[in-house]
């Protein structure tokens, strides 16, 4: 590798000493070869839409990490709480599993058809919150 990169610094030395400019085959011209305008616009265009995506990407996983987060504090508050439940009962630790099952089948309620048309319009049924409560 050391050698390679001595070879092609010697090359350009010699090249630079002796005036001489690289140039390019006869019968081509400097503008028939280079991108130009359009392909210095374009690279641009592309670096900066390759920017935009990078920091798009990274707010993603940043919010994502935030709500897996969020899910497994929220998960283990309730499970914590279904461990006091339990012991306030007088139940063993191992009904704390149980009845995290069996409050989470109860916990979900049958479709009321006439909240059903209308989920987030708390304003109809007289709370005066947001959907968001």
């Amino acid at each position: 590798m050391m050698l390679v990169s001595h070879t092609v610094l010697n090359a350009t030395t010699r090249i630079l000493a002796d005036g001489e400019s690289p140039s390019l085959k006869p019968g081509l011209d400097a503008n028939q070869v280079s991108p130009g305008v359009i392909g210095f616009l374009l690279t641009l265009l592309l670096a900066v839409l390759i920017i935009f995506v990078a920091l798009d990407h990274t707010r993603r996983q940043r919010r994502l990490k935030n709500r897996f987060d969020y899910a497994m504090a929220r998960e283990q508050e309730e499970r914590e709480a279904a461990e006091r439940e339990a012991e306030a009962h007088g139940g063993r630790s191992g009904d704390a599993s149980e009845t995290r099952t069996a409050s989470s089948a109860r916990d979900i309620p049958a479709v009321d058809e006439s909240v059903k048309d209308s989920p987030n319009d708390d304003a109809a049924n007289g709370t005066g919150r947001g959907p968001r409560g």
